[in-house]
């Protein structure tokens, strides 16, 4: 699935959102996996790509925990 493939509408819960969050999340880390692999990556390039991958591995987190707390609301 592509970024594209992702719809938002104005009636989604909180969980659906979430989990339209995370699923962008999960596909831009494949996406920067992909590119920090490909054969013809220099060392910067994988460099640049494995610290987007951890960057958006802690929006993750960020996004999780900010859920949790608007659920206690």
């Amino acid at each position: 699935m592509n970024l594209e493939d992702l719809r938002l509408s104005e009636d989604m819960s909180i969980d659906e959102l979430v989990d339209t969050a995370l699923s962008c999340d999960n596909r831009l880390i494949a996406f920067f996996r992909k590119m920090a692999e490909a054969s013809g990556a220099t060392e910067p390039v994988r460099e640049l790509f494995s610290r987007m991958i951890e960057q958006e591995e802690g929006e993750k987190a960020k996004l999780v925990e900010t859920a949790e707390r608007i659920r206690r609301l």
